[in-house]
Formats: C-alpha cells, structure tokens, sequence
C-alpha cells in the first residue's frame, strides 16, 4: 500500500542490517570467518568495552557488548548487532555457510508524527487485519513517555516486526524525529534472505523494499514509498562508555556535589581512590583555581 500522504519532505536516513547471527561449519575457510569475527570484536572492544569470556549454544569464545564470537567441535559462530552489523553483515555473510538470525531496518524522518506515530500504525494494522481475516498477532507496547512500539507477528516466528521512536530508544538527538521500522527473519528464511541480500545490486534498496513491503502488506501506511528521497547516514548508537558516563553524571554527580559542599571534597577523591596528581588534575580543570591546602594533602 502506498500512502496518499507520501511526501518529499520525508527523508530515509538508513537502510541497514541491524543484526546477524552466522556460523561457519565447513573446516575449509573457517580460519577466515574467525578472522573476520575477530576484528568485529576488536572493533567494538575500542568502542564500547573489553571482551569477555562467554559462551552459548556450545559455542565459547569472547563477547562485548556488540558482538560475540565462539566455537564449538563442530564449527564457529559471529553475532554482530547494531553499527557492527552495518559495517560487517557482507563479510561474515559471505564467508558462512548458515544464517540463523537476520534483522534489516529502515530508519526514517517522519514530518506527521500524529498521523504515523506507532500508535496510530497499530490502530491502521488492526483495522486491516480485522478486515482481511488474518491470523498474524498485531500489539502495541506502550510507555509511560509516551512513545509505544508496534509488534507484528510473534517473537518465535520466523518473521516478527517492530516500529518504534529510535530517538526515545537510542537516547541521541541524531535521531530527533525519526521512526525505525525492523523486521526480523530467523531459521532458514534468513539464511535465503541473506543470500538475495548479498547478491542483490543495491543492498540499501533491497531493504527498504523488503522492510517497506512488509509492513505495508499488514496495513501500517509508511508516509514514504520505495522512491522516497534518501540522505543515507551509517547507524550510530550509545556506546558503553556513554553509558557509564551517563549514569555517573545522574547518580553520582549529584552525590557528589552535595558532599563537595560540606566540604568533604578531599575525603571524596580518596574514596575514588586518585592520586596525588590525579587530585591536583581534577582541582585545576574542574573547580578553576589552585586549592594550596587541598594539594598538600596526601591522599593514601
């Protein structure tokens, strides 16, 4: 279905693989696929944390908080999600022999935020199903923030979908405004899935039509068709790192201020165990001006 509300002024901002789980069965080239995992892995431990033993399905290896890669007897396994996927989807593709999870999104700006916010998608896809008697689960998860996320299908089909404010989920004002579309293919539809997509000419145009077409076949009215403009930008998300800091600014700072104001400063940065100079660092940048009985002090 194509809207009648089709605008230029909606912009696509990205068609990407959002998420792939791949394994490699065969001895012959599997060193390759676990090289190519491997710098997924290196990858996202510069940007996001170390890795970490894990294991799953048999397979153990290492993990962080984008990627995992592991072996087991027979073979090895790379799952990548997010940025990572984007960037490392086609490689790892290419050099596996099975796809056990594909997710593909579209990410868009949408200008009538009333008329094509999740909720009023849930309300068209429930009309349309009533209406075409058809057995697919249509829900919405609401939130206190007012933002929802619409479900088609079951998680434990081999398709399920979802749409939902990326700017609330991600947390990032790149995002202001913007609407993410996700369809999640499993078992062997993904594996068929990944092989079109690898083989297809444009890849960025192969997802929107499949992500568009899914969608609109269960009755959510996109306000963009396949033919809409494009201003295709690489998936950004919250690292680790981010996140850390986040949460210390919002639960640590203010602890931290109200015991600087009783003057507990000092007593403070022993806890945080700093240095010496780590003290005198942080009373320079942070407070302004030289603390001469503060810097004197000797912290054990």
């Amino acid at each position: 279905m194509v809207n009648e509300e089709v605008s230029c002024e909606t912009i696509v901002r990205e068609c990407a693989v959002d998420w792939i789980t791949c394994t490699r069965s065969s001895e012959s080239g599997l060193d390759n696929f676990l090289i190519r995992g491997a710098r997924a892995l290196k990858e996202d431990s510069r940007e996001s944390e170390h890795p970490v033993a894990f294991s799953w399905q048999g397979y153990a290896g290492l993990k962080t908080a984008h990627c995992f890669v592991g072996e087991r007897p027979d073979g090895a396994i790379c799952r990548c999600s997010g940025v990572l996927a984007s960037r490392h989807w086609s490689t790892l593709g290419s050099l596996a022999t099975n796809c056990s999870r594909l997710d593909l999104q579209v990410t868009y700006f949408n200008h009538t935020p009333l008329s094509h916010s999740p909720k009023q998608q849930f309300a068209y896809a429930r009309a349309w199903k009533l209406s075409h008697v058809q057995s697919h689960s249509v829900s919405l998860f609401a939130s206190d923030d007012g933002t929802g996320t619409l479900y088609l299908g079951r998680r434990a089909s081999d398709k399920f979908a979802r749409l939902y404010d990326k700017a609330a989920e991600s947390g990032l004002d790149h995002y202001a405004g913007c609407l993410r579309a996700e369809v999640e293919v499993k078992g062997r539809l993904a594996w068929n899935v990944l092989r079109a997509l690898i083989h297809t000419e444009s890849a960025q145009a192969f997802i929107l039509s499949y992500v568009h077409d899914y969608f609109t076949q269960r009755g959510v009215r996109f306000p963009f068709d396949c033919a809409a403009p494009s201003l295709q930008t690489e998936p950004r998300s919250r690292t680790d790192h981010q996140r850390k800091l986040e949460w210390l600014e919002a639960c640590v700072r203010p602890m931290i201020s109200k015991l600087a104001a009783c003057g507990k400063l000092p007593e403070v940065l022993t806890a945080l165990g700093l240095s010496q100079a780590e003290c005198d660092q942080f009373l320079d940048l942070k407070l302004g001006q030289p603390q001469p009985q503060f810097s004197r002090r000797r912290l054990a």
